[in-house]
């Protein structure tokens, strides 16, 4: 009598954690490996960071087919053409994470970027958004302006992202 009841708890305990799981995970993110041809054109334009310790502005150019960063002062790099490869990976429904890597290359992992909303100079703007891979800093933020303040998503949407 005691192993069946023991197994009846056991059993019940297994149904309702997974029915528990279940419904966390259902609303989670999944990942896709869809690489595309052209860039989204939410991502497309010239897109703005100042970097307050180096007194300058780090500078993302995303065309149709191309993309370009400026590294530091004197350094940027171009991938342009069929070496472009457009990578999403995570994907929610009204978000979803971009990579930019040129095709067969070994390189670290790129730098992965999503589209978000946030008060800019007392506007809501679009503004393009770095993952950071430690969820304790904020994301670093693009805007299409040149703005000499330095933007930080914060923590908390880092932590949307799976």
């Amino acid at each position: 009598m005691k192993k069946l009841i023991l197994r009846v708890a056991i059993v019940a305990m297994a149904l309702i954690s997974f029915g528990g799981l279940a419904t966390v995970t259902g609303h989670a993110a999944s990942y896709t490996n869809r690489t595309f041809k052209t860039v989204p054109k939410k991502l497309r334009g010239t897109w703005y960071h100042y970097n307050k310790k180096q007194h300058f502005y780090q500078k993302l150019v995303i065309k149709q087919h191309s993309y370009s960063e400026k590294l530091n002062k004197h350094k940027t790099q171009t991938i342009k053409g069929k070496k472009l490869v457009i990578q999403m990976g995570y994907e929610h429904k009204k978000w979803a994470t971009y990579a930019f890597e040129q095709k067969n290359v070994f390189r670290p992992e790129p730098a992965e970027y999503f589209t978000y909303r946030m008060k800019i100079a007392g506007k809501q703007r679009n503004v393009l958004a770095t993952v950071t891979q430690d969820r304790g800093y904020a994301a670093t933020v693009y805007t299409h302006s040149k703005v000499k303040h330095g933007y930080f998503a914060p923590v908390a949407v880092n932590w949307r992202l799976p």
